[in-house]
């Protein structure tokens, strides 16, 4: 199934739930006309991507595990068309791992 988020980009579109984490805050913001640019020394040496007027729905996730004192922060940028609802998530960014 393909639908279009940007209508309902919005945090009642999305229902987070874990069994072992509590959902601190969830936000989902429309972003358009963004302009975004990932250099080739992102990508391994191949060319430099330009996408300008991209539109998504940021989405961002803020959790805990109960009684672990922690606070996790998530962000996802979801398209705003053509989208089969699917995520892949890979690798853990920048500080995986770290506190």
């Amino acid at each position: 199934m393909v639908f279009s988020l940007a209508q309902t980009c919005t945090p009642s579109t999305f229902s987070p739930s874990s069994p072992v984490s509590e959902i601190l805050v969830l936000e989902a913001n429309l972003v358009t006309y963004f302009d975004a640019s990932v250099a080739s020394f992102w990508r391994s040496g191949t060319p430099t991507v330009e996408r300008p007027n991209t539109s998504f729905c940021n989405t961002t996730i803020t959790y805990t595990h109960p009684r672990q004192n922690d606070s996790i922060m998530i962000e996802g940028w979801l398209p705003t068309d053509k989208w089969n609802g699917c995520l892949q998530a890979v690798g853990g960014g920048g500080w995986a791992g770290s506190n």
